[in-house]
């Protein structure tokens, strides 16, 4: 053989060489293409935990590609390689180049493909740890959360329940402390989330870095908003919207509870008292009326004493009126039942009409019992008498005319003060009345000096009355109005 032909059959083979290496390059080049765009397609991480499990998928299958025709591509290289050196005579310099610079171009993007789909199957792999430990929290959190409202709508409704009142008040505290301490659970849920959004963005980076190197250079995806966000969103919101009904809750307990307690023992002490005094009126009413007027005199100073004490210890029932309503107004319209509501009013009135009704009793029994003391006396004795009288409850109310005081202790001290001088007034209506009738009767006799007398006492007695009354009333109108104020 001639070093002739052997030259020709050499460049031959290599020149065939090069075909083949040159059409295996382009077709791995074509093929890492397809998987180039395959990785920079893989999108946004997906939010839903088996969309992301699929997406992974999709990024092994890929990276489970790349590591497959790792020999293959490293082959073309070493293969390009050595034709480079061996055909350095027998192909022309562009030929070498090409083959040169394809080899390079696809060593290369292997390389930077099979990092970069490494990189984001790990990223993909820890935002799917995070996601589903997120879910897992969140299902948990959103169970007892909607247990908890429940719960809460149950606590609602037994807030009338007065007779538990004060059991759901404590067992309220507790489910309260428990719903607090859950805000440990909504914060772990939150880092969750953000460790996934985290994850997410560091994934989102390299995908752009990637997609951006790449011969085509594809441009950034942009995030979108995370649905992870919304949830977290939307689950504190009901949270807080769960502590806020709690705190309003806590709150109308605490005042329903006071003042619950607080028109029981104004009821009790009301009671107890009316159960008392009516024992002790009855001992005096029950007593037959005296003929002798000293005795009458002591009847009724004693009555007027029994008086005295219903008018002063009538703030008892005014008490547990206000107790009443004051616990009434506590509550909403829609929180008490009509039979409640009438159970609750129906005791105060009960306490109410009593009292008055032994307020008249009383009142009833010091008008005969004045009567029966005028009968006993003459007419001169019974003007005299009066005069007297006028002359105290005169006094009296000018002791009663400084300044109405706005402190509510001292001002209701006021009005009883008052009270007890107009049942005084009104308590000796009737005695003016029967002394008028019978100074009339003498007044037609024929006795007109003593019929003189009589008529310019009883003038002056009747103008002092009226003025007494006119004056009694300005101040009652004072008082009123300043306690309404």
């Amino acid at each position: 053989m001639t070093d002739g032909s052997l030259g020709c059959r050499i460049r031959v083979a290599i020149e065939e060489k090069y075909r083949l290496c040159s059409d295996n390059t382009s077709k791995l080049l074509s093929w890492l293409h397809e998987k180039e765009q395959e990785l920079a397609d893989l999108g946004l991480v997906r939010e839903d935990a088996d969309d992301l499990y699929r997406q992974i998928g999709t990024a092994k299958s890929v990276k489970q590609e790349l590591e497959d025709n790792q020999r293959a591509v490293m082959s073309a290289v070493d293969q390009a390689q050595q034709l480079v050196e061996q055909g350095q005579e027998v192909l022309s310099k562009e030929e070498l180049h090409n083959l040169q610079k394809n080899a390079d171009n696809l060593k290369k993007r292997y390389n930077r493909a099979n990092d970069e789909g490494d990189k984001l199957l790990r990223r993909l792999n820890a935002a799917l740890e995070e996601l589903r430990k997120f879910s897992n929290e969140l299902i948990n959190f959103m169970e007892w959360l909607k247990d908890s409202h429940i719960k809460q709508n149950e606590k609602e409704r037994s807030i009338v329940d007065l007779e538990h009142l004060k059991e759901n008040a404590d067992s309220y505290k507790a489910f309260s402390s428990d719903a607090i301490a859950h805000q440990a659970d909504l914060r772990f849920i939150t880092m969750a989330a953000q460790k996934f959004v985290d994850e997410s963005k560091d994934y989102l980076k390299a995908l752009n870095d990637f997609r951006t190197s790449l011969p085509q250079r594809l441009p950034h995806l942009e995030p979108t908003d995370s649905e992870v966000k919304e949830k977290v969103q939307e689950v504190s919101t009901a949270f807080q919207n769960l502590l806020n009904r709690i705190d309003r809750l806590s709150d109308k307990f605490g005042i329903l509870y006071s003042k619950q307690k607080n028109f029981a023992e104004s009821l009790e002490k009301a009671t107890t008292w009316l159960t008392g005094i009516q024992k002790t009126t009855k001992k005096v009413l029950d007593e037959p009326t005296a003929a002798d007027p000293r005795a009458i005199q002591d009847q009724l100073d004693r009555v007027k004493a029994l008086n005295i004490e219903l008018i002063q210890q009538g703030r008892l029932i005014d008490n547990a009126k206000q107790a009443a309503n004051a616990l009434l107004d506590a509550f909403d319209d829609s929180d008490i039942s009509l039979s409640d509501r009438r159970a609750i009013e129906s005791k105060v009135k009960r306490l109410e009409d009593e009292y008055n009704n032994l307020c008249n009793v009383v009142n009833g029994k010091s008008n005969e019992l004045q009567m029966a003391l005028l009968h006993s006396q003459d007419i001169q004795d019974g003007l005299d008498s009066i005069l007297k009288w006028l002359d105290d409850a005169e006094s009296n109310l000018r002791n009663q005319s400084r300044p109405v005081s706005l402190i509510k202790e001292k001002l209701e001290e006021q009005i009883q003060t008052h009270k007890m001088l107009l049942a005084d007034i009104d308590g000796q209506k009737s005695t003016l009345d029967a002394v008028n009738d019978s100074a009339r009767e003498l007044l037609n006799s024929s006795n007109q000096r003593l019929a003189k007398k009589i008529e310019s006492k009883l003038k002056e007695v009747n103008v002092r009355f009226e003025k007494l009354c006119e004056k009694a009333q300005k101040r009652s109108d004072l008082l009123e109005e300043v306690s309404f104020e």
